[in-house]
């Protein structure tokens, strides 16, 4: 049983960023809409489905512009790379010179 032993990788590579797990993908962003999509048209009418998803996509609209700053549609702008960099210490989902840039606060 010799050599056998546990190593921890970290979630990124703190020598490059840019390289790391990624959490979640394209793909599993995708079944969680569905998930969620799902679960809308099994319990709820086609007229609630519509109003909850305006009202969803309204609140969207309201955080971006709320919490973007200057440019809210912005990769720069958008409140989740701040999220993203932050809480989850994600800086490989688009490998640009921007989250670089963008400081811890």
């Amino acid at each position: 049983m010799g050599g056998a032993e546990l190593v921890f990788k970290q979630w990124v590579d703190p020598n490059d960023p840019s390289r790391g797990i990624r959490i979640l993908g394209v793909l599993q962003r995708i079944a969680i809409a569905y998930c969620f999509a799902s679960i809308l048209a099994y319990y709820f009418k086609e007229k609630a489905i519509i109003w909850i998803s305006a009202g969803i996509l309204l609140l969207y609209w309201a955080v971006c512009a709320l919490a973007g700053g200057a440019d809210p549609y912005s990769l720069e702008g958008w409140f989740g790379t701040k999220y993203d960099i932050d809480i989850l210490e994600c800086r490989i989902f688009i490998k640009v010179k921007v989250f670089h840039s963008i400081r811890r606060d």
